[in-house]
């Protein structure tokens, strides 16, 4: 498995790529309905607001 590093690389982005966009997809149709692009809701607090504890 060692003769071509570079192409197991790019397999392996490619994998970790569609694994995050089937993830992203499942979590905004259970959000909205099936195909609906909508902003999140307005209450959630922003993540800048996280960083301000330290």
């Amino acid at each position: 498995m060692m003769h071509d590093p570079r192409g197991a690389d790019v397999l392996f982005i490619l994998l970790i790529a569609l694994l995050i966009w089937g993830i992203l997809r499942l979590v905004s149709r259970a959000r909205g309905g099936a195909g609906s692009q909508q902003p999140p809701p307005a209450d959630l607090p922003p993540v800048a607001r996280k960083d301000d504890r330290h």
